[in-house]
């Protein structure tokens, strides 16, 4: 049970690291290199080819995914035998009902329920690396996002300052809904202190989806390459 409950601080370390790293790289370093010429006179649209390189990070994020997933249960099962296939009975305040399952199950849904805040972030970081051309700039700025968005909203919390609750770091963690939450997590706190419905979040995290990835593409398909 202390593996599965982890898991929150340590898949979105890792996972979030390895995705800011490589979408905030696919798309600059063609720039830097001086390759985004050789990749642009092929016979593809510019939109096609920028979707491609972000279904290239999508991929990635699974990949990275599975192995947070398989890794850790192999090495639990390898160690402690099939306590990973135990039942826990828990109860998460967010969604006020006591869930009957097993670790495994719990394990696997609180890994799941990362993917809108991973892709949140890794949609973010390609945008920026569009924008900037910089690998740099943009790993810098999105790791830059990430914590202080983190401060902002303990010190919206403190000030009462509603407006948090629309921020896409409340808006993309999803984790509550699965996790054993307490009264001290952040998210649980917004919702509860603002009143920020699930209609909401879903509906705030598919606008700054459309924004990210339109943005994107815009800058791609017009952006001047002549002097690269």
């Amino acid at each position: 049970i202390a593996n599965a409950t982890n898991v929150r601080n340590l898949t979105l370390f890792f996972v979030l690291i390895g995705m800011i790293a490589i979408s905030a790289s696919i798309v600059s370093e063609e720039y830097s290199k001086s390759t985004i010429k050789l990749l642009l006179i092929r016979p593809y649209s510019r939109e096609k080819i920028l979707l491609s390189k972000y279904i290239t990070t999508l991929i990635s994020m699974f990949i990275l995914l599975l192995l947070i997933i398989v890794v850790p249960l192999i090495l639990n099962y390898l160690y402690k035998g099939s306590s990973i296939f135990g039942s826990i009975i828990y109860g998460n305040i967010l969604t006020n009902k006591v869930v009957h399952t097993r670790v495994i199950i719990y394990y696997i849904n609180l890994v799941i329920s990362f993917i809108p805040m991973i892709l949140m972030y890794t949609t973010l970081a390609f945008f920026i690396s569009v924008l900037t051309m910089s690998s740099s700039i943009a790993n810098m700025l999105s790791f830059g996002i990430f914590f202080v968005s983190q401060i902002l909203e303990g010190i919206a919390l403190i000030f009462n300052f509603s407006l948090i609750k629309y921020s896409f770091t409340v808006v993309s963690d999803y984790t509550s809904y699965v996790s054993m939450t307490t009264i001290n997590n952040s998210m649980y706190n917004v919702a509860e202190k603002f009143n920020l419905t699930l209609f909401e979040q879903n509906i705030t995290y598919i606008i700054y989806m459309i924004v990210f990835l339109t943005l994107s593409f815009v800058i791609f398909k017009k952006r001047d390459i002549k002097n690269i």
